[in-house]
């Protein structure tokens, strides 16, 4: 019975956090801009915004759910 329990449990919660992942909605703080998601149409528009950007600190940040 607790095996059962526990298997209902945890497939509610990955219901549940999939869920948010898909339906949350996505904050940035004041004076940033607001989250993108890289295609290859703004491909260039952040080839351009990080070249444009050369004196000062950059990081690019890759992250995959793989």
């Amino acid at each position: 019975m607790k095996v059962r329990t526990l298997s209902i449990v945890l497939l509610a919660a990955l219901l549940g956090a999939f869920a948010w992942y898909l339906w949350a909605e996505r904050h940035t703080p004041a004076g940033q801009a607001p989250l993108a998601t890289l295609n290859l149409v703004s491909l260039d528009t952040l080839r351009g915004e990080f070249n444009g950007h050369a004196d000062k600190v950059r990081i690019v940040i890759l992250l995959s759910p793989t």
